[in-house]
């Protein structure tokens, strides 16, 4: 992976770069890098390029893990040819002290959860973001080039840009086997405890990510726009009872075993081909308003 040096006073005279307020990114701060000024030192090509700097409070070891998930993203970037991952191209350095990466900008980028959570967004809409998310995910486990999974997947790690393409960013926190497995947004449920062959710890509330994490929070992500709820704090009853209420509201068969195989004993499977299935004039009841009331009477 090339890398970028900059000076001191290149780094103090960098214009921060604001993302929109939707967009999370607690343990670093984004600038613009003038291509002007670095252009011609790299030959980089006309692309926009942001800085990712790394807060200080990251210690040696996380530092180390995330140059090594970048280095070897960018080293296999053209074999892997999946463009939806934003992957860095470029490690920053200020003489011999890791600042972050530089990565393309994109443009004009939504934030997925925002867009998923909106009441201004169509269902339909949803949908067609919530597949492109399962197409990109079926690209990466079906590769072969090198073994990898997202480990930590939930929707604030992906935006939509201004011609509605969805992007995978936060690539630095892939898990590689190698790697020690970090905390998960969606690998916290208590549910998946009654699985310890499918879904294996590593640590009290870590799970070591592999293919069923990366679809099991994929499912648990189209289930939470549905029910606009994070449903991973159901107990294993509701979320049956849950499955069972979107059958009633005509979610087709190949869906529900999706959701389904979530926790059971079966390898979980990407529902993305099947999102067709959705009732689209009943999925505005599949909310936690419609589920309650259709509890209150199926528990009678």
């Amino acid at each position: 992976m090339k890398t970028i040096m900059l000076t001191n006073n290149e780094l103090c005279s960098l214009t921060k770069f604001y993302l929109s307020n939707d967009i999370f990114h607690c343990e670093s701060e984004i600038y613009r890098l003038d291509l002007k000024r670095i252009e011609k030192r790299y030959k980089i090509g006309n692309s926009d390029l942001l800085l990712k700097k790394y807060s200080n409070y990251l210690n040696k070891k996380e530092i180390e893990t995330k140059i090594a998930n970048v280095s070897k993203l960018a080293n296999y970037y053209d074999q892997l040819n999946i463009r939806e991952l934003n992957i860095p191209r470029y490690k920053v350095m200020v003489g011999k002290d890791f600042i972050g990466f530089a990565l393309n900008e994109i443009k004009e980028a939504r934030n997925l959860g925002s867009i998923l959570y909106s009441e201004d967004v169509s269902i339909n809409a949803k949908i067609y973001y919530l597949y492109n998310v399962g197409n990109l995910i079926d690209k990466v486990l079906k590769q072969n080039i090198f073994e990898f999974n997202f480990g930590d997947l939930h929707e604030y790690n992906f935006v939509v840009d201004n011609e509605n393409l969805v992007y995978a960013i936060d690539l630095d926190d892939i898990y590689l086997k190698s790697n020690i497995p970090k905390r998960s947004r969606y690998l916290l449920q208590s549910s998946i405890d009654y699985f310890p062959n499918k879904y294996r710890k590593y640590s009290t509330r870590i799970v070591y990510p592999d293919d069923n994490t990366d679809l099991l929070c994929y499912n648990i992500m189209i289930l939470n726009c549905l029910l606009n709820d994070n449903i991973i704090y159901y107990d294993l009853t509701s979320f049956q009872e849950y499955i069972m209420y979107l059958k009633y509201l005509g979610f087709g068969a190949n869906i529900l075993n999706s959701f389904s195989r979530l926790y059971s004993s079966n390898d979980n499977i990407n529902p993305y081909s099947y999102l067709d299935e959705i009732p689209l004039a009943n999925a505005l009841y599949a909310e936690k308003s419609g589920f309650e009331k259709w509890k209150k009477v199926y528990t009678l």
